[in-house]
């Protein structure tokens, strides 16, 4: 069986998957970039970006300090990182092949112990400064509960 194409590591449409989600998440809408929709005359407003910024030092030390914990880098491994939680959660108990295979894949990656990949399970997770034990230790408990509620819900019929 050919091996599945891989990008540092990770199944190529995984990647993309996280990929687009990042591109969703970082989109910026119109009204952001160009103010309102125009004034009453009719005239299209200046692109804020062409607009001068006239801050005090205050202010600017102020908006540095408020930086969001999820952008550039750590957003992309967050993004890689809820992409395979969601498909190993998701695709547990799936029946047909596609999702056998995307549950398979998810799991590999989260039980892999690799730190030479970028984007291993080991460094997503160290990045984002979670331990990757206990949450591959929660994932499998999880697992592990939900086989068991499955199986007692198909013994009760």
């Amino acid at each position: 069986m050919a091996s599945r194409p891989t990008i540092a590591g990770i199944p190529v449409a995984r990647f993309l998957r996280a990929l687009a989600d990042l591109v969703k998440t970082k989109a910026v809408g119109a009204r952001a970039v160009f103010g309102g929709a125009g004034d009453e005359r009719g005239e299209e407003p200046m692109p804020a970006a062409f607009q001068p910024d006239v801050m005090l030092p205050v202010q600017y030390f102020e908006a540095l300090r408020r930086r969001p914990f999820l952008e550039g880098e750590k957003l992309l491994f967050f993004t890689i990182l809820k992409q395979a939680i969601d498909d190993y959660m998701g695709y547990v108990n799936a029946v047909r092949r596609r999702g056998q295979r995307k549950f398979r894949e998810a799991e590999e990656w989260i039980d892999r112990e690799d730190r030479t990949s970028l984007f291993s399970f080991e460094n997503v997770c160290a990045a984002l400064d979670i331990d990757p034990d206990y949450m591959r230790q929660g994932l499998h408990r999880w697992k592990l509960a939900h086989q068991q509620e499955t199986e007692s819900l198909a013994e009760a019929h």
